[in-house]
């Protein structure tokens, strides 16, 4: 089945460890050219103590294609944030870093099958469409005849399997 698989690491170099493969059940990305990229998911609980003992680690977002498995790096981000919750029936893990880095400058871009297309208040344009190729903030999009500059990428998925990116764009 072609698609998507995405996977996230913990690295544990910082802190005399091996990286640790994440066990993802959420994924929260924003990436955006020049101002925070954050990164965020929800992994098993039963990651807790490994990933409390990597302080210093870097999260990094990979995006594997399916079927052939090859891999690229999406986004790397200082590790800085874990919150988890027990509950009676349930338990939560999320991690969460940020970075801010310029983005490689941009290459073009052309949407087809989107799926959803607004406009916020402020005149920037958000698009919704299948996973693009390494898109990326500083890339130039063009849609509908116009050609515009990305602003950011948002990244949700629940699990590890998603073809679905909300590529938002400046006017």
């Amino acid at each position: 089945m072609a698609g998507v698989h995405w996977t996230a690491t913990l690295t544990g170099t910082p802190d005399s460890l091996a990286d640790l493969t994440l066990e993802l059940s959420g994924i929260n990305a924003d990436l955006r050219d020049l101002t925070a990229t954050s990164l965020s998911f929800s992994i098993n609980f039963a990651q807790l103590s490994d990933v409390l003992a990597r302080p210093n680690g870097e999260i990094v977002l990979y995006r594997t294609e399916l079927p052939d498995g090859s891999a690229t790096e999406i986004s790397r981000v200082s590790y800085s944030e874990t919150r988890y919750w027990r509950g009676a029936i349930n338990s939560s893990l999320n991690i969460a870093g940020r970075t801010t880095a310029a983005w490689a400058a941009g290459v073009p871009v052309t949407l087809a099958n989107v799926s959803l297309d607004g406009t916020y208040s402020d005149g920037r344009r958000y698009l919704e469409t299948g996973v693009l190729d390494n898109v990326k903030p500083g890339d130039t999009v063009t849609y509908d005849a116009v050609a515009t500059v990305i602003e950011s990428v948002a990244i949700r998925a629940s699990g590890t399997f998603s073809n679905q990116v909300l590529v938002e764009v400046a006017v």
